[in-house]
């Protein structure tokens, strides 16, 4: 579980810039496309462990639980920005 919320917790840190305002972040719109593709990605992974009995039913459903929300935030409280570089 910790492997997973850090990966995700690097991932959004190093494209995002964490505003004051609780649960809301601001992205370059490709850092954004990508993070959102890799969540999906995890999600779809958690699922194919705990169906291959890799990881218990308890424990994926946690995972997913928790990336579900990170998915919501990215999906619901995102601020685009047009990178110009």
């Amino acid at each position: 579980m910790q492997a997973i919320l850090i990966s995700v917790a690097l991932l959004l840190g190093g494209g995002a810039i964490h505003t004051k305002y609780p649960e809301t972040v601001v992205m370059d719109r490709q850092d954004h496309i990508e993070t959102i593709n890799t969540v999906e990605s995890m999600i779809e992974w958690m699922d194919s462990d705990v169906e291959n009995d890799i990881i218990s039913k308890e424990v994926g459903e946690d995972y997913r639980d928790n990336l579900n929300d990170i998915l919501f935030v990215l999906k619901n409280r995102t601020i685009i920005i047009e990178n110009e570089d």
